[in-house]
């Protein structure tokens, strides 16, 4: 479709879209479709699409690929519907020229101007400067009685962007989930980050992943964050949190006062086995956690750490999520420890395993033990650090493809792409088989 005019375009989808009787739910399938159409084949949105899907609430812009026609089409769409539109998304591909796409989405966010009813407003890669912050700030006002998702994605905005932007964010009181993630925040934006907060009590969500704002800002924003009450997830991937013992009781003093999260997100900091110590007796009293992220956070199969993290799991058997992966030094050894926990985990979904350190058949018969007692198991992911054939052995290969065929609902597996191709091709097979829950099988 990326060579077809719009003309054609509308000329082709008007008849079926109109037939349509489109409920809330059906919408959110069609955006989804649409946005990963647009997001894999750089395609712009045509006019009629853009319309159609503003009839039912929903806008999408990319900005790069947008010429001045295009914008006032979005313009025109915004006037008719700009009452009801209630999700946006902008996207701005950095590949493109960065005056194009600043100068389009200053364009687009004046016709936003008229909607006055957003409840989710996700801006990714747009390339804000000061008037187009300033653009936004008079967008977001506009909406500040009905707005419960922002999030910021890589646009880059910095300490002082941010302080631009809280004179529109502390208007949001009825905001639930606020995310920054990589906008180059660092610890001198606490002081607005805790303000920020502060002024939203119905929070749900937080999330600064990729902005180094260190051990420091972690501590100055932790008064804010225990106010919220209502807090369940908290992402902080990536924050600079290093060594430092201090840091790591700034950190078990943040998480002491949150009892209520359910989603917990600790990747890409160097937790190691000091920081696991402070923090285990804290999370343990998260009798509600679901999710636990801790990849690439210093995690090793020698001393306390395994023993450690299994108390954890014994401790919380709501958990759905676990991600422990880019930690190579768990290796095959500790997970022999984490088995008879995890094996505990009875509403286990997801357990991501990749980049651990696993080279023994052994730890293959641990997988394959693990999907036999995980009956709730969904997705799992397993990537051995040998480029050796560790399914070269008929046996091994046997008893997973049988683990697999077997499970009452496992819907995704991936594995090393190094495995045995005889078992590749069964548990392709497997997947292909209708009669089975099993729909994607992939190999790293």
């Amino acid at each position: 479709r990326q060579e077809a005019r719009c003309k054609e375009e509308d000329k082709y989808y008007s008849p079926a879209l109109a037939s349509l009787k489109m409920d809330d739910y059906n919408c959110l399938l069609l955006f989804h479709c649409y946005l990963e159409v647009l997001t894999h084949h750089e395609v712009k949105p045509s006019a009629f699409m853009l319309s159609f899907l503003a009839s039912y609430g929903v806008l999408i812009c990319f900005c790069a690929n947008l010429s001045l026609p295009d914008c006032q089409v979005i313009d025109r769409v915004l006037s008719r519907h700009g009452g009801i539109v209630h999700g946006v998304y902008i996207r701005g591909m950095y590949f493109f020229s960065r005056a194009r796409v600043r100068d389009n989405t200053w364009i687009i966010l004046h016709a936003l101007s008229m909607c006055t009813c957003l409840k989710t407003f996700i801006f990714v890669d747009s390339n804000l400067d000061t008037e187009g912050i300033e653009v936004l700030n008079r967008v977001l006002i506009h909406n500040a009685d009905t707005l419960e998702n922002f999030r910021l994605f890589n646009d880059r905005i910095k300490d002082e962007g941010l302080e631009q932007l809280s004179q529109a964010l502390q208007h949001l009181h009825k905001l639930r989930n606020l995310d920054f993630n990589d906008v180059c925040l660092t610890s001198k934006s606490s002081p607005t980050l805790s303000l920020i907060i502060t002024r939203m009590p119905a929070l749900t969500g937080v999330m600064l992943d990729w902005n180094k704002i260190g051990y420091s800002g972690l501590e100055s924003i932790t008064p804010a964050l225990q106010q919220c009450k209502h807090l369940k997830q908290l992402d902080i991937k990536n924050i600079g949190l290093e060594r430092a013992d201090e840091g790591r009781a700034a950190l078990a003093s943040l998480l002491s006062g949150l009892p209520q999260l359910q989603c917990l997100d600790l990747s890409d900091n160097h937790i190691g086995e000091k920081g696991l110590e402070l923090l285990v007796p804290v999370i343990q009293q998260f009798g509600q956690l679901r999710v636990l992220a801790l990849s690439k956070c210093g995690l090793a199969g020698d001393g306390h750490s395994m023993p450690l993290l299994a108390s954890v799991f014994l401790c919380l058997p709501t958990l759905e999520d676990i991600n422990i992966s880019g930690n190579p030094d768990i290796s095959d050894k500790g997970l022999e420890q984490l088995a008879p926990a995890l094996e505990q985990c009875s509403h286990l979904k997801t357990l991501d395993l990749k980049n651990v350190g696993l080279t023994l058949s052994q730890s293959l018969l641990t997988i394959c033990y693990l999907l036999r007692q995980l009956a709730s198991l969904q997705h799992i992911y397993v990537m051995i650090s040998s480029y050796q054939d560790m399914f070269g052995d008929c046996e091994y290969g046997e008893a997973l493809c049988t683990a697999v065929k077997e499970h009452p609902a496992l819907v995704r597996i991936g594995l090393p792409h190094s495995i045995n191709k005889d078992v590749q091709f069964i548990l392709k097979r497997h997947a292909a088989d209708r009669t089975t829950t099993l729909k994607e099988v992939f190999f790293f």
